[in-house]
């Protein structure tokens, strides 16, 4: 495990083992049947010192290109607090790109 939390390492490999939990670098995959999605990307610093968003928001557009119903989408907490609008935008964008009636609550 990349990070130490006392007893998730017990937790993630009887979740993995039971079918609960998988890790993927599929996202479309990663998302079909999934009821949450995590996006856990680096938000190094822009040149301005702020955080660098656009690896947050490609996967956001990229869950917006591939998602088919009910999805949860939860950010990472280091990202500034208006992320979660920008991240909904994203996904909202690509829904309606591709022609999609799901709608974002």
């Amino acid at each position: 495990m990349p990070i130490y939390e006392p007893g998730l390492e017990e937790i993630v490999v009887r979740n993995y083992k039971s079918g609960r939990i998988k890790f993927t670098t599929d996202l479309g995959d990663s998302i079909q049947g999934s009821e949450v999605a995590f996006i856990a990307v680096g938000t190094p610093p822009g040149e301005d010192g702020s955080a660098d968003l656009k690896f947050v928001l490609a996967v956001a557009e990229e869950i917006g290109n591939k998602m088919t119903g009910f999805l949860v989408v939860a950010t990472k907490s280091t990202v500034p607090v208006t992320t979660g609008e920008k991240v909904r935008a994203a996904i909202q964008s690509a829904l309606d790109r591709r022609g999609s009636d799901l709608k974002l609550r």
